[in-house]
């Protein structure tokens, strides 16, 4: 008798190409046209921010309530993708950020320009970025990584042109013009997230052997969907976490039951990842902070817009050698990612010291370079220092370092407007966003010192067997 043939059977895998690289062009697309014009902020609202008040506590203001609807939103849209698309949730964000950015051309006192770019675009781009990054997490698996990579490598590249091309708007078409010319860019947000076809529409047929099938223990069922997976993704100033989303038919989730989920506060209990997450968040909000009032420094520093749209663009070069340089470090060693954020923080401390302590030229251009340098120090290991200390909770540990980066970046922003009001110094406003550094570098040491102490301790402390 023959033997009857076993019937094959299959999972379905991310498609890890196909539609998946039209995805990742269009996750390109969005970055372009929304996060990367936001590295000039300073350079294109200086000068009318300046004739309305102070141009250092509006961009300090506004970019703080910016980054905090960003978080706080960021938290919220995790969760309604548990329960929409993301291709729905990447439209009404999109939609939402164009209506901000279209409203921002009209505004003319400050109140406005935080309500249209900080309160209305914040909340855009953090309904947009996680269903964006949630979307590529679902394509790819293997590749994933390296499309990441590519990805990162063009977002600081175009940084790296971006401020000549926001200058040249400026020469061309004034204020107004260049924000007008920006709220039509961030349009094409809303034809990317068209883009973010289902998953389910390319998912990949793969036969399971019979080893694994007998270890998988499935039944008569003909396919098996793939397990949702969880990965961080980074890009730029930005870092989520983001999650593979399988729905099951019948299943329903409710919005608030999924949000308290992930709100798990039991967490602050525990004195380690309190001062991780602080850490975190303050490193965060001095880095975006920084990047924001840059161009405003250097202008108040005597230099013109040119020579500071090149003093960005040497900053952002800096940033793309010393991810590449990471990358490689990273590969060659098992260094822990949190030495690598508590390294550049403390680094960073005495570099942006020295950048605000001489106003020449070539010093202005080295130190750029270095503050540009050690950038990498911070927001390349940032999503993974989490992921190292709390692998089996990480959803939890990661939605509340948000809720504590958006708090942080509430109170920073009018403490930053409080100082330069007070103080009516740059140099100064600097100087607190150093001390956050500082703040990280001296808890953790303790942290880590207290570690050690404890850890040299315990054997003592042990019975000795007879």
């Amino acid at each position: 008798m023959e033997t009857p043939k076993r019937k094959s059977k299959y999972q379905l895998v991310a498609p890890d190409g196909g539609w998946g690289y039209v995805v990742a062009a269009a996750l390109t697309l969005m970055t372009s046209v929304t996060i990367i014009p936001m590295s000039s902020f300073g350079l294109i609202f200086g000068r009318f921010l300046a004739k309305i008040g102070d141009e250092t506590t509006g961009t300090t203001l506004a970019n703080g309530i910016f980054n905090t609807c960003f978080n706080i939103t960021g938290l919220a849209s995790n969760n309604l993708l548990q329960k929409y698309t993301y291709r729905t949730v990447a439209l009404v964000g999109a939609s939402v950020y164009f209506v901000g950015s279209f409203a921002t051309i009209f505004v003319t006192t400050l109140p406005q320009m935080v309500l249209s770019f900080g309160v209305i675009q914040g909340l855009g781009m953090g309904l947009m970025v996680p269903a964006f990054f949630t979307a590529l997490n679902s394509y790819f698996d293997r590749k994933l990584n390296i499309v990441n990579a590519a990805a990162q490598a063009f977002m600081v590249v175009a940084g790296m042109c971006f401020p000549f091309v926001g200058q040249f708007f400026m020469e061309k078409f004034g204020f107004r013009g260049t924000v007008a010319m920006l709220s039509g860019l961030s349009i094409h947000g809303v034809l990317a997230a068209c883009t973010l076809q289902p998953v389910e529409w390319h998912l990949r047929k793969q036969e399971i052997t019979f080893e694994k099938e007998e270890l998988l223990g499935l039944d008569d069922g003909k396919f098996i969907m793939p397990k949702p997976r969880a990965s961080i993704i980074s890009l730029g100033d930005r870092a989520l976490s983001v999650t593979t989303i399988n729905k099951s038919p019948g299943k329903k989730t409710n919005f608030l039951q999924n949000l308290a989920k992930s709100m798990d506060l039991g967490m602050f209990k525990d004195p380690v990842y309190v001062n991780i997450a602080l850490g975190l968040a303050l490193g965060f909000t001095a880095d975006v902070a920084f990047i924001s009032i840059i161009p405003l420094v250097l202008i108040n520093a005597g230099f013109n817009s040119h020579e500071t749209a090149f003093f960005m663009s040497v900053f952002f070069a800096a940033d793309l050698l010393a991810r590449i340089f990471l990358t490689v470090i990273s590969a060659l060693t098992k260094i822990k990612n949190r030495y690598y954020f508590l390294t550049g923080s403390a680094l960073l401390v005495v570099f942006r010291t020295a950048f605000v302590s001489r106003n020449d030229y070539y010093w202005k251009l080295a130190t750029v370079a270095c503050v540009g340098f050690l950038r990498a120090f911070i927001q390349t290991p940032l999503p993974v220092v989490i992921s190292e200390q709390y692998s089996e909770n990480f959803s939890t540990a990661f939605s509340l370092y948000m809720v504590v980066c958006g708090v942080v970046c509430f109170i920073f922003g009018p403490l930053m407007s409080f100082v330069k009001k007070v103080t009516q110094s740059d140099v100064m406003v600097v100087h607190l966003l150093s001390l956050a550094y500082l703040t990280c570098v001296v808890t953790w040491i303790i942290e880590l010192i207290i570690k050690k102490l404890r850890k040299k301790q315990e054997p003592k402390n042990k019975p000795q067997l007879k």
